[in-house]
C-alpha cells in the first residue's frame, strides 16, 4: 500500500520528469558503451538507469495530476495512481506492438 506524505511543492513534476530524463540518457551512454566483441557491455547500469527513469517518470507525472508526492519503487504500483486517461496514452497501440516485439509481454 502507498503512503503520500505531503503535497508535491509547486515544480516537483517538472524536476522529477527532468530527472528521469537524465537517467534515461545515462542508460543510453551505457548502451553505447561495449568493446568490438561486446564483452564490457554495461548491462547493469543500463537496465537499473532504465528503471530508475521509470520511476522518476511515473512519480512525476502522479506530482503534476495528483499534486502529491508518490512513495516506492513497484512500477505497477506507480501506474495504478495515474489517472485513466494518462494510463490508457502510455497504453498506445505502437508502443505495446514496439514491446511485444521486443519480447516484452504483459
Amino acid at each position: 500500500m502507498r503512503r503520500r506524505v505531503k503535497s508535491a511543492p509547486a515544480g516537483s513534476e517538472l524536476k522529477l520528469l527532468l530527472a528521469a530524463h537524465q537517467f534515461y540518457l545515462a542508460a543510453e551512454l551505457c548502451d553505447r558503451r561495449s568493446t568490438p566483441d561486446g564483452s564490457a557491455w554495461l548491462i547493469y547500469p543500463e537496465v537499473v538507469n532504465r528503471a530508475f527513469a521509470c520511476e522518476l517518470a511515473l512519480k512525476g507525472l502522479i506530482a503534476g495530476h495528483s499534486k502529491v508526492l508518490a512513495h516506492g519503487h513497484d512500477l505497477e504500483e506507480l501506474f495504478r495512481e495515474l489517472p485513466s486517461t494518462i494510463q490508457d496514452q502510455l497504453r498506445c497501440p505502437k508502443l505495446q506492438s514496439r514491446c511485444s516485439r521486443n519480447g516484452f509481454t504483459r
